[in-house]
């Protein structure tokens, strides 16, 4: 792997690295941690791709399991008040 070069906007557009840092369980990840052992002035580049990618990639559109606990909530309660009503 040659990447003594990559550059931090390389290292966002990159399909591999982004996999990598969204499930870092996969096994492409040795290679960005050795490039970044290897040669420690990318760390730094490696650490502000990561953030990143991460604050990039976070779904701010999905609920909170707390906002989906309230709605069922809700759901329920309305469904009480109906049964309530129908009797």
């Amino acid at each position: 792997m040659s990447l003594l070069n990559f550059t931090l906007d390389e290292l966002l557009v990159d399909q591999a690295f982004i996999r990598w840092v969204m499930n870092p369980q996969e096994r492409e990840g040795g290679q960005w941690l050795e490039w970044s052992l290897l040669h420690p002035e990318n760390a730094k580049t490696l650490a502000e791709a990561i953030i990143l990618i991460q604050t990039l990639c976070t779904d701010k559109d999905q609920p909170a399991q707390q906002e989906l606990d309230d709605l069922w909530k809700r759901i329920e309660d309305t469904n009480e008040e109906w049964d309530k009503k129908a009797s």
